[in-house]
């Protein structure tokens, strides 16, 4: 009797077939369980359950029921939905804010569209390119979603610096040059480094693939974006401008033209360089720069930039700057990522509460515990797993489970599932092996294999038959008999090769205390070898794997993170080679990227600092709280990109201004002046852009909104603004390479140190 107890409640129970283990303890919730087998039609199926679900919760809600999906495939589609609504609304919030910081400063509202038609040419000509690949390729349903994001942020920005370029030279020109000469001339001084700008966002992104393919699989419908945007503003823009001048030239008087010559005249001393019209109508152009950049009109940003770049101020900020750095070192050594898979959604997602009631009204059954399986296999062995080498090594695992160290304290032998053991009792510390054996010698050996722990051969309770079998009363075998037949089918395939150790824990396996336990299984059948598994001769030789999803989840954290340094790496050398082949000079290639460097780090060691205070304080995320570890690998490579983009366009004009014939650090002060209004503009417009993240409800999406706005306002005011033009200065004629300006047009200013 005591022995039919013991094995009614462990076999039955375990098994989980009872209609029982779908009963939520109080009576109140039901449970049933859809399994999808296949690659192919299981999103399909999964996405169209989930909207039947949505439906049937609707009209039943009116009867006081309820129906909610949970588990994996309703927690991704909620996380894609929930992360395609924060970027398509929460992400497009601030768009007329930017609208009317490109207003405040091109001042011309019939320039205003040309920004949202080139977005929109770019969006339609990537989706149209993105749809060929994916016939051919797995997409991620995000992808959609993050080109539409990039084509706008990009030609925003892009067509923001051409057209800023396009008024700065139509007022440069003083109404002598033609509307389609201006045009030329913006989109040939500007235009290569939008291309350069292009080029290396794309080789940024290239570089993702060297992650996993989930997250490098996005890297070419970014490139793609990136590319049509970059077409799109380099083409689509200034044949717009040219083909409608009456729309978008600047209106002109009489007045306000001799105005403006009165003014060239007095900027460059009555001497004006012009050549002829002709005939065919053709007004007169002249060379309207002055003959120094210091005889205008000295602006805040050209005073800023003269304190930024005079010896010792220029040293001074760059110890700042390197004693920031140093400081956000530990902060990064001491980064432990979170890993909770609910950050992606609300608390109030569907999705998420079904999941958070089934494990509270399930508590200690089946569909309430996570499961992680160990997998077993005889590789040489006819007789598979009924053997004697097969059994000892599934129970030799198990207990070897108890003994681990992320297991003690709260691993109970009750807790592990198979068919060569079993606990004795629900609270059980220690496991009982079941041995296989086909036949006894003796009734004596018989009973005293069976005595005391009710363990009779596995053979037995399989077959039902065996020789000098002890006395069971009829109905107790039969019962035993019919209970581990159940738990054989479940546990053993069916050619009967392989079979599963379950373990069920009542906990969030994807953890770090998950993944820690994982480890250790790993390390511990690792440890076990073949031979050493099985210990019963051929047929004992036994592989051992470790397989789930928290498992599949410990791997994919894994791999990305390690990944990551190495991606970021090769973004930077990729860039630094794009950046000395396009201004000559391996010296300002290495400054630049130098100054990549700092944003990204103080960036993420705030947000780590920042996230680690939240979790603790507000204690939403189990232990596991921080900056979670898809945002540095979802963003950093993006973060990169933009620090590079604004760092070209102030250097390509300091460049140019070099050219032109000025001293080293008159080029990069005029370079700063020039630029800075324009490329703060633009950062504000990308920082406003990624803000609206920080209204989601999804703490995934806060996390990613807060860094990539914090790390572009960092470097548009800090980096770009003070760092940069000091690091410049330093050394400034090592940064022009070959570049030589004009002779008789070198103007003398203050040497760098």
């Amino acid at each position: 009797e005591g022995a039919g107890q013991v094995w009614s409640w462990r076999v039955g129970a375990a098994a989980g077939q009872a209609s029982s283990s779908y009963i939520g303890r109080d009576e109140r919730a039901y449970l049933m369980q859809v399994i999808f087998s296949g690659d192919a039609p299981r999103r399909g199926a999964a996405h169209a359950l989930l909207e039947a679900v949505r439906s049937l919760d609707e009209a039943l809600a009116p009867k006081g029921l309820a129906l909610s999906c949970t588990g994996p495939h309703a927690l991704e589609e909620a996380t894609h939905a929930q992360a395609r609504r924060d970027i398509g609304v929460h992400s497009v919030m601030f768009l007329p804010v930017a609208a009317l910081i490109i207003h405040v400063h091109l001042r011309r509202l019939s320039l205003m569209p040309l920004p949202a038609l080139c977005a929109a040419a770019a969006a339609l000509t990537s989706f149209a390119l993105e749809l060929a690949v994916a016939r051919r390729t797995a997409v991620d349903q995000n992808v959609p979603t993050l080109m539409a994001f990039l084509s706008i942020s990009l030609c925003i920005d892009w067509s923001f610096f051409l057209l800023a370029r396009f008024r700065e030279e139509e007022e440069s020109s003083f109404g002598v040059a033609t509307h389609a000469e201006l045009v030329h001339r913006a989109l040939f001084r500007t235009g290569a480094n939008v291309a350069l700008s292009g080029l290396l966002i794309v080789a940024c992104l290239a570089c993702l693939a060297l992650m996993p393919a989930a997250i490098a699989s996005t890297a070419v419908g970014a490139s793609l974006a990136t590319v049509c945007s970059l077409l799109s503003c380099l083409t689509l823009l200034p044949a717009l401008l040219v083909a409608f001048p009456g729309l978008f030239r600047r209106g002109s008087s009489i007045a306000s033209s001799v105005q403006e010559w009165e003014a060239l005249e007095e900027v460059s001393g009555g001497a004006l360089c012009c050549t002829a019209g002709d005939d065919g109508g053709r007004p007169p152009t002249c060379d309207s720069s002055p003959s120094s950049p210091s005889a205008a009109r000295p602006s805040n940003w050209l005073l800023w930039a003269n304190v930024v770049t005079r010896f010792p101020l220029n040293l001074v900020v760059l110890l700042c700057a390197a004693a920031a750095f140093a400081a956000t070192i530990p902060e990064l050594m001491s980064y432990t990522p979170c890993v909770d898979d609910s950050l992606g959604l609300p608390p109030s997602a569907q999705a998420l509460r079904a999941r958070e009631k089934v494990r509270s009204d399930f508590a200690g059954r089946v569909p309430g515990r996570s499961q992680v399986y160990v997998l077993l296999e005889s590789l040489e062995c006819a007789d598979g797993m009924k053997s004697v080498g097969a059994f000892n090594a599934s129970c030799g695992i198990a207990r070897g489970l108890l003994n681990l160290d992320g297991a003690t304290g709260w691993l109970r032998a009750s807790d592990l599932l198979g068919v060569a053991f079993y606990a004795a009792a629900p609270n059980a510390s220690q496991l009982t092996c079941i041995p296989w054996r086909t036949h006894f010698d003796s009734y004596e050996e018989a009973g005293s294999a069976m005595a005391g722990n009710f363990t009779p051969s596995g053979h037995l309770l399989l077959t039902g038959t065996t020789r000098f079998i002890t006395y069971f009363p009829l109905g107790v075998f039969a019962q035993y008999h019919a209970l581990y037949q159940q738990l054989w089918s479940q546990l053993v395939s069916a050619d009967g090769k392989a079979m599963l150790l379950v373990l069920q824990l009542p906990w969030n396996m994807i953890s770090w205390r998950g993944f820690k336990l994982i480890q250790e299984l790993r390390d511990l059948l690792d440890g076990l070898g073949g031979a050493a598994v099985g210990g019963g001769g051929a047929c004992g030789e036994v592989v051992a794997w470790e397989v789930s999803a928290p498992g599949v989840w410990l791997d994919y954290v894994t791999a990305s993170m390690d990944a990551l340094p190495w991606a970021l790496l090769a973004a930077s050398l990729v860039a630094g080679v794009c950046l000395s082949g396009a201004f000559g000079s391996a010296v300002a290639a290495a400054k630049l990227l130098l100054t990549v460097v700092l944003p990204l780090a103080w960036v993420y060691a705030i947000a780590i600092w920042y996230f680690k205070r939240e979790a603790v304080h507000t204690e939403s995320s189990g232990g596991d709280g921080g900056l979670h570890w898809m945002v540095p690998c979802s963003t950093s490579m993006l973060l990169l990109a933009l620090a590079l983009d604004y760092n070209v366009f102030f250097f390509g004009r300091a460049l140019e201004f070099r050219r032109q014939g000025l001293a080293d650090l008159e080029a990069i002060r005029w370079g700063l002046a020039t630029t800075g209004p324009v490329i703060t503009s633009a950062g504000l417009i990308f920082a406003l852009e990624f803000s609206g993240l920080l209204y989601s409800e999804a703490e995934l999406s806060r996390q990613a909104g807060f860094v990539v706005a914090v790390g572009v306002l960092l470097d548009t005011f800090v980096v770009r603004s003070c760092v940069l033009p000091a690091l410049l200065s330093i050394g400034a004629r090592w940064n022009w390479g070959s570049v030589m300006p004009p002779s008789g047009k070198v103007f003398e200013g203050d040497e760098g140190l």
